[in-house]
């Protein structure tokens, strides 16, 4: 029994070792995958210098907490009474303030607006976006928000979105038949796509061990399982909603993924296919002409109802009467 209390004691001695080891290196691969995914998730903090005052917009503010825990902040913009609202969801890389043209102009037409992104406050990695995993329930929570709101038509409303906020917007018209129409600005198809194309932006090797890492990851900090990454945004359910796809040659790689949601859907739908996606960095001519492409197409989807007031005041005009021939007292 003497002889053996050493070799008890060496095994001992290296099985601490083994474990001390094994922590250290899940510690290891806890802090790398975590480092990716915020990488992955997060394209930077966003300083919203313009404000809907530098259009001379009158707008509400609103932050709130969804029913999932997330934490959103919202500007509404009012327009004319009994009017549809639209949705602005800017894209990964986009904020509130690179949107504000589009709100303008679609105020000018007599539409309500609400531009919402996902907080920046909160857990380190909670912060950045769910890319693809919640953003369809939090348009859904601002759809319900700009729903509820004075004076807007609760019978129809449209969505913007670009890359995961448009797959989050054909996903939302898909649950909700208020949704009548939707412009869907690169959209793609799982969150997994989108999680491949920001690896490979990275300088991270193209490796299944690297991307099982961060789905194993980004399911456990979003509260979510890693097999939502693979679920297909449902376009089949989209009936009577009309989908405009627009398409930039600067994005050719969102091309690729988009084409599939657009095959699928059988609902209306048209693709325009433009020089510019809408990014951060864009001239005036270009902001333009892409506002314009999206206003055109929500008049035609959701036409504003014509104000009482200014349809009496136009036949009141004497320009606007005509006279009969042989017409007065006799």
């Amino acid at each position: 029994m003497k002889k053996k209390r050493p070799a008890q004691k060496r095994g001992r001695k290296w099985l601490r070792r083994l474990l001390v080891l094994f922590f250290v290196a899940f510690a290891g691969l806890i802090l790398f995958f975590g480092a990716i995914s915020y990488w992955v998730t997060n394209p930077g903090d966003f300083v919203e210098a313009v404000t809907p005052s530098t259009f001379l917009l009158t707008f509400e503010e609103f932050v709130w907490e969804t029913e999932q825990g997330r934490l959103l902040e919202a500007w509404f913009i009012p327009g004319a009474k009994g009017s549809p609202g639209i949705l602005l969801a800017p894209g990964f890389e986009l904020g509130r303030s690179d949107v504000l043209s589009l709100a303008a102009r679609l105020k000018e037409r007599g539409y309500h607006s609400l531009v919402f992104r996902r907080s920046q406050k909160g857990a380190l990695l909670d912060r950045g976006n769910a890319i693809g995993l919640h953003d369809e329930a939090d348009i859904l929570a601002a759809l319900d928000l700009m729903l509820a709101r004075p004076g807007v038509d609760t019978r129809q409303a449209g969505v913007w979105g670009v890359d995961v906020k448009a797959r989050g917007a054909l996903g939302a018209a898909a649950r909700r038949s208020e949704i009548k129409a939707v412009v869907a600005d690169s959209p793609f198809n799982t969150a997994n796509e989108f999680l491949r194309l920001r690896l490979r932006r990275g300088i991270f090797p193209e490796s299944a061990f690297i991307e099982h890492g961060c789905r194993w990851m980004l399911a456990l900090v979003r509260g979510s399982s890693v097999e939502n990454f693979f679920v297909e945004v449902p376009v089949e359910r989209l009936e009577k909603c009309r989908v405009l796809f627009l398409q930039g040659e600067n994005r050719a790689e969102m091309t690729r993924l988009a084409a599939p949601v657009y095959h699928r859907l059988r609902a209306d739908k048209q693709m325009e296919l433009l020089p510019l996606s809408r990014v951060r960095m864009m001239k005036a001519e270009e902001m333009e002409a892409y506002d314009r492409q999206v206003v055109r197409f929500f008049r035609s989807s959701l036409p504003v109802p014509e104000d009482p007031e200014e349809a009496a005041g136009r036949k009141a005009r004497p320009g606007n009467q005509v006279s009969k021939p042989g017409g007065g007292k006799k």
